[in-house]
């Protein structure tokens, strides 16, 4: 009878830990993808920068 219990909290832990590693991957691969579309926005945004900044001093000398 011990054992029948141990053997159903085993299984419930087994498929909790599962589950939890199922989450965890997906939240892992929502963070690359925000880190990644956070680092191509400030790589546009300090292109744009400059190139404005050339811009406007190329008006500025004419």
């Amino acid at each position: 009878m011990v054992m029948d219990e141990l053997h159903r909290q085993s299984k419930w832990l087994d498929q909790n830990l599962r589950d939890m590693e199922v989450k965890v991957k997906s939240m892992l691969k929502l963070i690359e993808e925000d880190v990644d579309s956070l680092a191509k926005r400030a790589e546009m945004f300090y292109k744009e920068r400059h190139e404005r900044g050339v811009l406007h001093g190329s008006h500025s000398i004419g």
